[in-house]
């Protein structure tokens, strides 16, 4: 089969990581590559001349069963699932066997199968988790949904799901093995190395010559518990940060667990606490972080990779904790950052910036892993694995 004619359906949510991937996709199989997004939200779906775009409201997400025929699956080569998450997972269950299948994982997909709340919040957020764990106990509409699903066997098995892929892609190579053993499997998807966004088309698009950062702090990446926020205000705190601007995104999450975050924000910084709560247009956003010279990433899991990715291309000391798998991931690869941990033996890091040459380096190794050569390079091999897996099962039918 000639890969520039691969069928490719791509099923996810309506994310910005779909279209990056689709924009990707498109520079290497153009006109066949076709998206389902299951909608919970009734967001806008954005319009495409080159893209047939099949939109499904989904009214009862608590159902875990196949939204799409198994019919439509039959046209396909390969379908790549844009996260494996309760929505999603079940379609595998209605694509024919001979169609390869490749999962793209995004990190929330894959941790609650390899970690718990236990090990990737630090004592403050974890806390704070619990007290509102407490509070939720007694949802009795929660339970009867639940239990209605089960008894009317609408409830998949994620990890029997898992098994039936043919490749998972995780963010960093180290989750594949993480995944791999953190239990017996009656069948393992093989290994991809794929990534989404490049530098030139999504990252830094008009923002690849800014030559210096400023002195400002990004923490985290997101509203989500596991950027341990409350614990990393108490580590800031303490550094003397001298009226710096504390820059804390916070457009997606749980927005109680937002409104948290700024009010003991405030109450640290005050008015140097600067949230981030509404969705910017990637320019004005990395505009916003690029007064950044100094990044905190206080997650014990791998997290707000694009973040990462920006900042080190921008020449900003990225600060990760060790627990990290990204931490090593990084080093292991050349890149020059530092530990969480450390800065309360040496305060000064926060305050030196990150030295050009070691800006340079970084910079270097992110055009290496992340540009738009090495993105289409990675979208050729995945292809051309899928045909491969495709056309062995259709010869073993």
């Amino acid at each position: 089969m000639n890969i520039e004619k691969a069928r490719i359906l791509h099923l996810g949510t309506n994310d910005k990581f779909l279209w990056q991937a689709v924009d990707v996709f498109e520079k290497v199989n153009p006109g066949f590559n076709d998206v389902c997004i299951l909608n919970i939200k009734n967001k806008k779906v954005p319009c495409s001349k080159k893209t047939n775009i099949k939109v499904l409201q989904v009214k009862y997400p608590q159902f875990q069963l196949p939204r799409v025929s198994s019919r439509v699956y039959k046209k396909y080569d390969i379908v790549v699932f844009h996260s494996f998450d309760s929505l999603i997972f079940p379609e595998i269950f209605a694509i024919p066997k001979n169609v390869a299948k490749f999962w793209v994982g995004w990190g929330f997909d894959y941790y609650s199968e390899i970690s718990s709340p236990k090990k990737l919040l630090l004592p403050k957020t974890y806390q704070y988790r619990s007290d509102g764990n407490s509070k939720r106990k007694n949802n009795i509409f929660l339970k009867m949904t639940r239990f209605i699903a089960e008894m009317l066997g609408v409830k998949k098995n994620k990890c029997e799901a898992i098994s039936k892929l043919d490749f998972f892609a995780p963010v960093i190579p180290e989750e594949y093995d993480m995944l791999k053993s953190s239990r017996k499997w009656s069948r393992f998807p093989d290994f991809l190395n794929w990534n989404y966004g490049t530098i030139e088309d999504h990252f830094l698009k008009g923002f690849d010559d800014v030559s210096d950062v400023g002195d400002a702090i990004l923490l985290g990446n997101s509203a989500s518990l596991t950027c341990n926020h409350l614990d990393a205000f108490e580590i800031l705190a303490r550094l003397e940060t001298n009226g710096r601007k504390i820059v804390v995104p916070l457009s997606y999450g749980g927005e109680a667990y937002a409104d948290k975050v700024c009010l003991d924000g405030g109450k640290y910084f005050g008015d140097n606490f600067l949230p981030l709560r509404g969705f910017l247009p990637i320019s004005e956003y990395v505009k916003t972080i690029s007064q950044c010279g100094f990044v905190v990433m206080n997650h014990n899991r791998q997290q707000g990779l694009g973040n990462i990715v920006i900042m080190l291309y921008l020449g900003a000391k990225v600060f990760l904790r060790k627990e990290n798998p990204l931490y090593e991931n990084l080093i292991s690869q050349g890149f020059i950052i530092s530990a969480v941990q450390d800065l309360d033996k040496n305060p000064d890091l926060i305050k030196e910036k990150l030295a050009k040459s070691d800006a340079e380096n970084n910079k270097k190794l992110i055009i290496k892993r992340w540009s738009r050569e090495a993105s289409v390079n990675r979208t050729l091999r995945l292809i051309e694995a899928g045909i491969a897996r495709s056309t062995s099962e259709e010869g073993g039918r």
